[in-house]
């Protein structure tokens, strides 16, 4: 018996397709005993010295320095001074999730088991898991902030997850039609400007959209209002660089968009300034049938409520109203 408990005697041979049947019926039994024996014994598994060390050593190695974390101090002391000023109060959400690829359908996750076998997820911004902990607490009013690390996965196996550290300020109100929360955030991010010499000497301008004329603008340009959620994630990628105007223009390929179509989106889209500027395309816009016509008048209603507001709070900044993509990548510009 002990001869054939040995670790030095080959494993038994199986057909890959019976190996494949055996995993696909023990993972479909997560309550089941042989996937309890399978999860523990790849939680039995031995860490080589080799893999410890190389696991998070270009993290820990090289990149730290007394002066780097007195700025990030600085910094992270000086803003949540800002928040505080405005009643915020510091919130952490729980640091797990459970996997829901739905949630982050355009951007990749890091995944982890945890001793059950159970995958759960890394925060991969503070959006979501404040969203969460708002709705499993039924909050109505609230004004938090959070500094915290969010991670993004790795092409390497068996590395630590790269790590980046995140700003978040959030206003929850029982209103949905009030602006004022919307002007208050955008005067909490010109404050903080405000505070390090080296933003103010970048000279930011903000720039202000609304998803009532992107919808409008979509439709107006001939995309079916089923495929409208694959356009804002295309949108999505070029704004955070992600593709190139290339890559867009091959998506939007792909989802049946002619060129004649696309060409007419790019004018709209790479629309920005004052609204006097944009008065000729947002006509174009009026005269188009009413559920487009009603979209483009909510836009600019709840545009010009938020202007009116930021000026009353005396905001320094310009800001502008446009549908735009912001830049692509290799375009220079500092927009907010």
């Amino acid at each position: 018996m002990e001869l054939l408990k040995s670790e030095h005697l080959p494993p038994p041979q199986m057909e890959e397709s019976e190996l494949h049947e055996v995993l696909h019926h023990t993972l479909a039994n997560v309550d089941g005993k042989a996937y309890r024996t399978m999860v523990g014994q790849i939680f039995s598994q031995r860490i080589s010295p080799a893999i410890d060390y190389a696991y998070d050593s270009d993290i820990l190695k090289g990149s730290f320095s007394v002066r780097s974390a007195k700025i990030q101090q600085h910094v992270c002391e000086t803003v949540s001074r800002i928040f505080k000023r405005h009643g915020a109060i510091k919130l952490q959400t729980p640091l797990l999730m459970p996997r829901n690829k739905k949630l982050y359908e355009h951007n990749e996750a890091s995944y982890l088991m945890d001793h059950s076998g159970m995958l759960v997820m890394l925060p991969y911004d503070l959006r979501i898991p404040f969203a969460r902990f708002v709705a499993r607490n039924n909050i109505t009013n609230l004004k938090r902030y959070c500094i915290e690390r969010v991670y993004r996965p790795r092409k390497l196996d068996r590395c630590h997850p790269r790590e980046l550290l995140e700003c978040a300020f959030d206003i929850i109100t029982p209103a949905g039609n009030n602006f004022l929360p919307i002007a208050e955030t955008i005067y909490t991010i010109s404050e903080i400007i405000q505070e390090f010499p080296v933003l103010q000497e970048r000279n930011y301008s903000i720039l202000l959209n609304h998803t009532a004329l992107l919808k409008a603008i979509l439709l107006h340009c001939g995309i079916p209002e089923d495929k409208l959620n694959q356009v804002y994630i295309i949108l999505y990628d070029a704004v955070t660089e992600k593709l190139t105007k290339r890559e867009v223009e091959a998506k939007f390929c792909n989802i049946s968009l002619s060129p004649n179509s696309l060409n007419r989106l790019y004018r709209f889209i790479e629309q920005k300034g004052e609204l006097q500027d944009l008065t000729p395309m947002l006509n174009t816009l009026l005269k188009q049938k009413t559920g487009i016509s009603s979209l483009v008048k909510l836009g600019i209603k709840e545009l010009e409520e938020t202007m009116g507001l930021l000026k009353k709070l005396g905001i320094k900044f310009q800001v502008c109203k446009g549908i735009t993509m912001s830049k692509w990548p290799g375009d220079r510009g500092d927009t907010l």
